[in-house]
């Protein structure tokens, strides 16, 4: 995600959403915790917080869990793996860090964003599929969606520092919701 601009956050896509909340305040920071210390996967946190505020939709849990499997195989066949790689490159290469490393690194970390770009392109297609079908709910609840998310991952009893990494990104999105506001 840090490779892409605010900039790009306001066509009202998923990707653009993503972008513009991974890159406000504590938002990254929060994700990659929820990531690194509990499994879960950023995209679908941000797929989650996405529904509510610009699909206006609270997701159930089979909604989420149905996210998650459609793009299980992805996340765990490519993505996944790609972070590995470039997370590798940056820690300490076999060969040794260099110029010729880094450039490779910031190579992969472009193919893993397009990956990520392309997982949420695949969400965004579920969500108007659910649209598509019968009437939806007129407003969605980002905090509910954020847990539900984190639930994919975690047992039903989330522990209370990934509650508090929820509400980072919860607040964020509610200040940037504030902000765009007229």
């Amino acid at each position: 995600m840090s490779d892409a601009t605010p900039s790009q956050a306001s066509d009202g896509s998923l990707w653009a959403f993503a972008v513009g909340l991974y890159a406000a305040p504590g938002v990254a920071d929060a994700c990659l915790g929820l990531q690194d210390r509990f499994g879960c996967d950023v995209n679908l946190l941000l797929f989650a917080a996405w529904m509510a505020a610009v699909g206006k939709h609270t997701l159930t849990s089979k909604e989420m869990n149905e996210a998650a499997l459609d793009v299980q195989d992805w996340r765990t066949e490519i993505v996944r793996p790609l972070r590995g790689v470039r997370r590798r490159l940056k820690s300490d290469p076999p060969l040794g860090p260099d110029a010729a490393s880094e450039a490779l690194r910031a190579g992969i970390k472009a193919i893993e964003m397009e990956a990520e770009r392309l997982q949420l392109a695949r969400l965004e297609r579920l969500a108007a599929k659910w649209h598509a079908g019968p009437a939806r709910q007129s407003g969605g609840d980002a905090s509910a969606n954020l847990k539900t998310a984190l639930r994919v991952f975690v047992d039903d009893q989330p522990p209370p520092e990934a509650l508090e990494l929820i509400r980072a990104i919860d607040t964020a999105l509610a200040h940037m919701t504030s902000l765009a506001s007229p």
